[in-house]
């Protein structure tokens, strides 16, 4: 191949790929995806020719959304969305003024002023807010993977909210300013088991239904379940004895009368 026919060849696949990339969320007059339709990649105002135009959507993976009724992130707010294709609420149909467009990040990510905007930063394990951040946090965005728990003080001590899933949330009304700790589970492809409870201690995971291992019966006090699970819990082997759920996504502490007792579990792909 020619020396001008690989420049050509790189400069069209760069091409490709910012196009690619550039379609973060596409936004379409009519419903299903269907009529005119532009791409954006930053949050703000919808353009003044499609204000209260917008019919349907679609977001990109790797970005979450929210939809805003009026311009400058007022009035009615829906969402957050994530990758997928959408049609705007019925209520909220030809309504769209303005929209937040969130990058998903590796990582939890904090800001300091509502609706994910201000100063940010990162945190991937589980302890305290870094010291220049305590009690300085008005809203945060789970990325697809990761479940949280916040404290209102440090080392998990105080009030507790949680556990959040992907998606862009304000911070409770009563805990704003109020973050100092945080535990941040990275969801695994199968219900995670633990030792003590709030997911702390020894763990393990159990893809299928069945006793749990030898070695863990009557030890579990916690435990999380990942997207598309849930699962059942039983004190005795084979499915017997008493049974606590079913328990969809999130994170949980075994009621306290079964503390120590879990012998069996059924799981089940929703």
């Amino acid at each position: 191949m020619k020396n001008s026919q690989v420049i050509y060849l790189i400069v069209g696949l760069f091409c490709l790929f910012a196009t690619i990339n550039s379609q973060c969320v596409t936004l379409y007059a009519n419903a299903n995806q269907r009529g005119r339709s532009y791409n954006t990649c930053s949050s703000g105002n919808v353009p003044s020719n499609w204000n209260d135009r917008v019919s349907s959507f679609k977001v990109a993976r790797g970005y979450t959304v929210q939809l805003y009724s009026d311009a400058d992130y007022e009035g009615d707010s829906y969402g957050p969305y994530s990758a997928g294709s959408y049609n705007v609420p019925s209520e909220f149909n030809d309504d769209l003024s303005s929209l937040r467009v969130i990058a998903a990040s590796s990582c939890p990510t904090f800001y300091s002023d509502y609706n994910q905007q201000g100063d940010s930063f990162q945190q991937c394990i589980s302890g305290d807010v870094p010291g220049n951040w305590n009690d300085e946090v008005s809203s945060f965005v789970v990325p697809a993977g990761y479940t949280i728990q916040l404290y209102s003080d440090g080392n998990y001590g105080g009030d507790m909210y949680g556990a959040y899933n992907a998606g862009s949330y304000n911070v409770p009304s009563g805990f704003n300013d109020e973050l100092s700790s945080i535990k941040v589970f990275a969801v695994s492809r199968c219900p995670t088991f633990y030792s003590d409870y709030n997911q702390q201690g020894d763990s393990f995971q159990q893809c299928s239904s069945g006793n749990v291992p030898s070695n863990w019966n009557d030890q579990v006090s916690s435990f999380v379940v990942p997207a598309r699970y849930s699962i059942q819990l039983y004190a005795d082997g084979g499915y017997g004895g008493r049974v606590y759920g079913p328990y969809n996504q999130g994170t949980y502490n075994v009621p306290s009368e079964f503390n120590d007792a879990l012998s069996s579990v059924k799981i089940f792909i929703v």
